[in-house]
């Protein structure tokens, strides 16, 4: 789980480069764009490097991935690679409320989904902050 310096340190980027997001994988070849995800990565300190996309492109990523948040930040985050909170088996269906994001009467399942689909970093942060369960520190 990110503790909630990480997670204010996250949600803070989010909110001061709204310019920088861009769509379909973490972060563009000259690092001037990223996915929210990708900006997570870039926050917690990951360095790109060189990664071959599905054209057979060079492009850049963390952690030798393009599009999906890296195993050992999903682990460390407790997200999964699309960027959904991990919800325990037993989870009852009335606590699903807080692992979808609500915006222009669409719901998504992904902090991926949600990105993609333009949803403004600042709606993501805002939704981060209400729902994430960031652990003191």
């Amino acid at each position: 789980m990110l503790t909630k310096t990480q997670l204010r340190a996250w949600t803070k980027e989010l909110r001061a480069h709204p310019e920088q997001q861009i769509r379909g994988q973490l972060v563009n070849s000259d690092e001037t764009g990223f996915c929210c995800l990708g900006k997570l990565c870039q926050t917690l300190g990951l360095k790109t490097e060189p990664v071959q996309n599905s054209r057979d492109e060079t492009t850049k990523g963390y952690l030798g991935n393009v599009c999906h948040l890296p195993r050992q930040i999903c682990d460390l985050a407790d997200l999964t690679v699309q960027g959904s909170l991990r919800v325990p088996k037993h989870t009852h269906p009335a606590q699903f409320a807080n692992v979808a994001i609500q915006y222009g009467g669409v719901i998504h399942r992904s902090l991926a989904d949600a990105n993609d689909s333009g949803v403004p970093w600042s709606v993501i942060a805002d939704w981060l902050d209400a729902n994430y369960p960031a652990v003191e520190g």
